[in-house]
This record gives structure tokens, C-alpha cells and sequence, in this order.
């Protein structure tokens, strides 16, 4: 189930007065608390019910009428409603909060309605590549999130209200949707009287759109607008902060007053912006295009306002950054949780400096069509486009590409350039394998045969499954804690003993190499594995360590020397033939005593539930590979978990005061 609540407490008789607005499954935290102080509410995920604050005696109400029988501190939640609670402490002080409660069915869709103007609207194929914000953004969320983008050209918050837009958007509002607001760009026109609003008004207008959404349960997100491209002379104006037009910082008064989520697109377009030059803004960014460049605008515009589609791109970039970022806030965390995974697509010109602009190297979500464009310097002759592999892909100084789902390159190839292979050699030969590893050529490496995820081809680690950093492969990497000790471990079948070849893939952001202890089947090796600093979390490399194997299962664990822990892992490569993965599950008897574990999960594959055994006290949360909580829970000794769970590929991770383990588990 998900709920939205939105409580308050009254004062005069009552203590004090708490407002807090959050919408979130209850299966992400066993319980979380909203408020501090003596009055809170608490959600007890594990019984989906609200827990009201100590006291002597409790009255529950629903819609303003009393629940009979209702004077327990914790009430069992099971339909929509108005809730609220009295609560009498022990000097016989009264006070009382409200929740509104929306119960959807587990995976509901999530709606974000969109309000504003014609930098966030929808265009028609015949504008292209003129697009909103809000035209892109359902490419930045999976299929759980339903974007209706209401924004449309030449209003202001005053004409979408008077126009009676805003009704219509209130209307259809439900508990748990969220509305996105951006609006200033036709506020400050004063040229048009039936757009201009000041900013005073201005307020009162985001204020309205706020308190409205809250009253029918759903959630207010405030996006300031984006900047215009105005320059006096080298410097980039912000014409919604200047003086008599803080647009921008109105609109942070009424989120900061309202206890609203804000995302300040604005200065984050402006930071940025500033740094690219007016040049650069204007010919990828705003809805700057020369004669010919595009069919749909034979002769050419140029316009500082509206946005070309990777100007919209980047606008989606920043605001789900601005998600991201309010991590704090319970009510972001359905839409956190929705987010898709950006890959980086790296943009380089060889020779360097044959260019005059080109794209940028940013990260995008599957699916973004992403636009690569040079422009020669009129002493350099472009020649083609090509991509990671050195592939010919376009000889046009404009073309476009779909991100997938790693990440890749693409190269501006002038006339003298000179292409070097992953190895480094001028115009060599060597080629990334199928593991990310740089093969043939001079570097005596031969191809892997195959390649595993870490999430689903490690049988046990400590820490949890990301997908923050971008770059990744599969769904996800495995994220081990900076501690000494801490480890992760293969199970790894080969059909003969003898010495063999794996490979990991990996990001170390860290200043230094992350050494780590091996063990096999129990053994520890002389040897130690280094993961050498990749100098960024985003960027992943490729480590090989030789081994040898005993005929059938063998396990291999990577444990961290050094209090910086492990590094992400992405991958496991088996280079050498007759190696694969082994199962997780050891059945039947082995050539060497398996490690010893306190906890236990059986049986392993299951179709009904599982069982997790482990000495004393634990907590545990069942996961998704996209490291989304499904179940989580205490016990003592014993819990079965499981039974919900459609089949498929899973985690539990199990927590004990001085360790945790994360298991790969399959329902069948």
C-alpha cells in the first residue's frame, strides 16, 4: 500500500501546532517519524497503521466522526480518510492532529500534473526541436510515474488562474498526485497586461496553487524558472532575481512559509549557463538556429527564451537533481525511488581544438535522444562522427543518438586526427570486450567469454545495491561499506581445476587504491587484489586477477585491507573458458569446509516464503535488484518473509548489531 498524509495539530487548548505534508510506500522504512518534539505521528510500516504520541488516553475520528472502540495509541489504516487523534498525557493536557490518508494498491501509478508556461509545455513535431521541460520528463522516470503536462504558452500564474486552468487541474487532483509549478518568464511581461503579475501577487498565486493541492491530498513541488539568454556585455543576467523582479526568491518565501519542496532551477541554470558563454547557450541550448540547420525554421531564429530540445534535457537533468537533493523530505521519496539511472555520454574532438563548439559530455536516461553537433573552425575540415567502438556513425556536423543503458562515447573526427585504441596506441587495434576490458591489439589479452552483473552474481556482500553513480551496467552495483573487513563473495563453477582468469569492473572515486584480501574456498591467498583510484564514482575500469580453481564450485571473496573499504562493484568478467557462475545455494558436500555463518536463509530457491534463521535479535529488508524495499521487519531468531512476492530475482539483507548480510534469494 501508499498512503499520503498531510497532519496538524490546533493550538489554544491544545500544545502546539505541527504541519508536515509526506507521501511514500510503507515499505520503505519499518517506521518514520515526521515530527519532533512530544507530538508526533509514526507510521509502523510493518502494520500500516498510525501510532499517535505517548499518552494516557486515546480518541481516534475519521472524517470528523468518532471510531468507537478506537482508544488504543496505534490505529490499523485500511481506507482513504480524514484521521485525527486526541491525546491526553499524564497532566491531563489535550492536544490533537490531523492526517488525510490515501490508500492505493502496492505499484499504483504515480501522477505529476504540470503547470506553466512555454519553456515547459509540449510541442508539436512540426516545432522540432523546440520542446518544454515537461515534454521530457517522463523519459527521467519508469513506467510507475504518469506525467499530464498541463503548462502552456504565454501564461502567467495570473492568466492560468483567471483562464480558469487551474481549476480544471485542481479538479482532477487526487490524494498522493504530485503538481510541479513553474511560472515567472510572462509574470514579469509588462508589456501585456493581461499576463503581468507582480511579485507580491505572484506569491499569492504560488500560494493558492499550493494550499489547493494540499487540500486535495496531493503534493506542491515549486520549480523557479529558468534563466533567459541576457548578457550586459561578458556578464549573464538573471532577470528573475533582479531588483523589483526576484521572481526566484518569491516564489523560495512561499515554499520556505508553506514547507513546500522547492527545486531552484533557476540558479542552477544560471551557475551553469554562465560558464558556457552566450555563443554556446544560443546554438545548443535556447532556440538559437542558423539558416538550414533544422527543416521546420528554413531561415533561421534566434530567440533567448525558449529552449531546444537538449536545453530541455539538461532542465529535466537539473530538476531531478533538485529531487534528488531533497532526500530529507518523506514526501520526495515515491518520486526518488522512480527515477531512471543516467548513463554518460562522453564527447571529445580529435584533434583537439578543431572545433569551435560541440556538445557537451553529460548523463542521460535510456530512451533521451541526444543531439551531437560540431562547429568547424573555418581552418578545420569535420569529417565524420564515430562512436566508442571507432565506427563511423554520421558525416554530418549535426546528427542524433538514443541513450542506452551504459555508458559510451562519441568522437568529432577532423581532418588530422589521430585515433588512437583503448590501449593507447596510435591507430591500433585493440578493442573493449564484451567485460569492458581492452583486448587484442598489443595488450596480449585475449576476449572474455562472459560476463555476470554484481547484482545478481554475488552470493553474499555487505552493503547495498546503488545506482546513484552513473556509468554502470545491468540495473545496479554493489556498494560496500568503508570499513575494514568488509566483503563481498563469488560463487564461481569451473568445469576443470586449474588456473584461471576473472575480471571486475569497477569505480574507485577515492584519492587512493583499494587493496583487498582474497579468499578462496576458505583460504586466504598471499596475494592481494588492487582496485586503483578511477578518480571519479562515474568512472568505471576493469581489474583481472588470476586464480586457481578447484573442479566444481568454488568460492572466491574479496574482503577490504584498508578502512576506505571496496570499491563499487559492477561486474564480474569469467575470461577463461569453463568458468561461469556457481550457484549461491551450496548443496551436497565440498573439497573444502564452507565458511561458517550465524545467519541462515532457507530454502533457497523457494515458492512460498523463506526462512531466515540468525543467533539473537536481527533486522531484515527484502529488496528488489533495483535496491527498492519490498518487506522489511525485526525478529528473534526466526522470520519468514517472502510470501508476497511475485517470482523473481530478489536480496535480503540482514542486520545484526555488529554485522550485516545481503543474500541473493529466487521465488520461483
Amino acid at each position: 500500500m501508499c498512503f499520503t498524509f498531510i497532519y496538524q495539530g490546533s493550538q489554544g487548548q491544545y500544545m502546539r501546532t505541527i504541519i508536515r505534508t509526506f507521501f511514500l510506500g510503507f515499505s520503505l522504512l519499518p517506521i518514520l517519524l515526521f515530527a519532533s518534539g512530544k507530538e508526533e505521528i509514526k507510521i509502523d510500516s510493518s502494520t500500516h497503521a498510525l501510532v499517535a504520541p505517548e499518552g494516557n488516553h486515546y480518541q481516534w475520528f475519521r472524517n470528523n466522526e468518532p471510531l468507537h472502540g478506537e482508544n488504543e495509541q496505534q490505529l490499523s489504516i485500511t481506507e482513504s480518510g480524514n484521521y485525527s487523534v486526541e491525546v491526553v498525557d499524564e497532566i491531563g493536557s489535550v492536544s490533537r492532529q490531523e492526517a488525510t490518508v490515501a490508500v492505493t494498491a502496492t505499484g499504483a501509478i504515480i501522477k505529476i500534473y504540470i503547470i506553466g508556461d512555454s519553456t515547459v509545455c509540449n510541442y508539436k513535431a512540426s516545432d522540432y526541436p523546440q520542446t518544454g521541460w515537461g515534454q521530457i520528463l517522463p523519459l527521467f522516470f519508469n513506467a510507475n510515474i504518469s506525467i499530464i503536462n498541463n503548462a502552456i504558452g504565454g501564461r502567467s500564474s495570473r492568466s492560468f488562474t483567471e483562464e480558469g486552468r487551474w481549476t480544471t487541474v485542481k479538479n482532477a487532483l487526487a490524494a498522493g498526485d504530485y503538481v510541479f509549478i513553474q511560472f515567472g518568464h510572462n509574470d514579469r511581461d509588462y508589456s501585456k497586461a493581461e499576463r503581468y503579475t507582480s511579485v507580491a501577487d505572484y506569491k499569492t498565486y504560488l500560494t493558492t496553487f499550493c494550499n489547493d493541492a494540499k487540500a486535495k491530498g496531493a503534493i506542491p513541488v515549486l520549480v523557479s524558472p529558468m534563466v533567459m539568454n541576457a548578457w550586459t556585455g561578458t556578464t549573464m543576467r538573471n532577470v528573475f532575481t533582479e531588483s523589483g523582479n526576484d521572481y526566484r526568491g518569491g516564489m523560495l518565501e512561499v515554499a520556505t512559509a508553506l514547507n513546500v519542496a522547492f527545486i531552484d532551477l533557476n540558479m542552477k541554470s544560471w551557475n551553469l549557463y554562465k560558464t558556457y558563454g552566450s555563443a554556446f547557450n544560443t546554438r545548443f541550448l535556447f532556440k538559437g538556429f542558423v539558416v538550414g540547420e533544422y527543416p521546420n525554421y528554413p531561415d533561421g531564429i534566434t530567440d533567448g527564451t525558449h529552449f531546444q530540445e537538449m536545453g530541455s534535457i539538461g532542465h529535466c537533468r537539473m530538476i531531478t537533481e533538485g529531487i534528488k537533493e531533497l532526500s530529507a523530505r518523506a514526501d520526495m521519496a515515491n518520486l526518488i525511488s522512480n527515477l531512471k539511472p543516467l548513463y554518460s555520454i562522453g564527447i571529445s574532438v580529435n584533434p583537439t581544438g578543431s572545433d569551435e563548439l560541440t556538445t557537451k559530455t553529460g548523463t542521460y536516461p535510456q530512451g533521451v535522444t541526444v543531439t551531437l553537433k560540431t562547429l568547424p573552425k573555418t581552418t578545420s575540415t569535420f569529417q565524420k562522427w564515430n562512436n566508442a567502438a571507432g565506427t563511423q556513425i554520421a558525416t554530418s556536423t549535426l546528427t542524433t543518438v538514443v541513450a542506452g543503458t551504459a555508458a559510451t562515447s562519441y568522437t568529432a573526427i577532423y581532418q588530422g586526427a589521430v585515433i588512437s585504441d583503448c590501449n593507447g596506441t596510435a591507430n591500433g587495434t585493440a578493442k573493449l570486450d564484451n567485460c569492458d576490458r581492452c583486448v587484442a591489439g598489443t595488450t596480449g589479452k585475449t576476449a572474455c567469454v562472459s560476463v555476470g552483473e554484481a547484482e545478481t552474481d554475488a552470493c553474499v556482500y555487505e552493503g547495498i545495491l546503488e545506482s546513484s553513480n552513473a556509468g554502470f551496467k545491468g540495473t545496479s552495483y554493489v556498494n560496500v561499506p568503508n570499513v575494514v573487513g568488509s566483503s563481498i563473495s563469488f560463487h564461481i563453477n569451473a568445469t576443470n581445476a586449474g588456473t584461471a582468469v576473472l575480471s571486475f569492473r569497477y569505480a574507485n572515486g577515492g584519492a587512493n587504491d583499494r587493496p583487498a584480501q582474497i579468499s578462496l574456498n576458505n583460504t586466504a591467498l598471499a596475494n592481494t587484489l588492487s582496485f586503483p583510484t578511477t578518480s571519479a564514482f562515474t568512472i568505471w575500469k576493469t581489474v583481472d586477477l588470476q586464480v586457481s580453481l578447484i573442479k566444481g564450485l568454488n568460492v572466491l571473496k574479496l574482503a577490504s585491507n584498508t578502512s576506505e573499504g571496496l570499491p563499487n562493484i559492477d561486474q564480474i568478467g569469467y575470461v577463461s573458458a569453463g568458468v561461469s557462475k556457481g550457484n549461491c545455494v551450496i548443496t551436497g558436500t565440498l573439497d573444502f569446509e564452507p565458511e561458517t555463518l550465524n545467519i541462515n536463509v532457507f530454502p533457497n530457491p523457494f515458492t512460498s516464503s523463506i526462512s531466515i534463521t540468525a543467533k539473537g535479535d536481527f533486522q531484515y529488508s527484502v529488496l528488489n535488484v533495483s535496491g527498492q524495499v519490498l518487506e522489511t521487519g525485526t525478529a528473534h531468531e526466526l522470520a519468514k518473509v517472502g510470501e508476497e512476492l511475485p517470482a523473481g530475482l530478489y536480496v535480503v539483507k540482514i542486520q545484526q548489531e555488529n554485522s550485516s548480510k545481503v543474500i541473493s534469494i529466487v521465488k520461483k
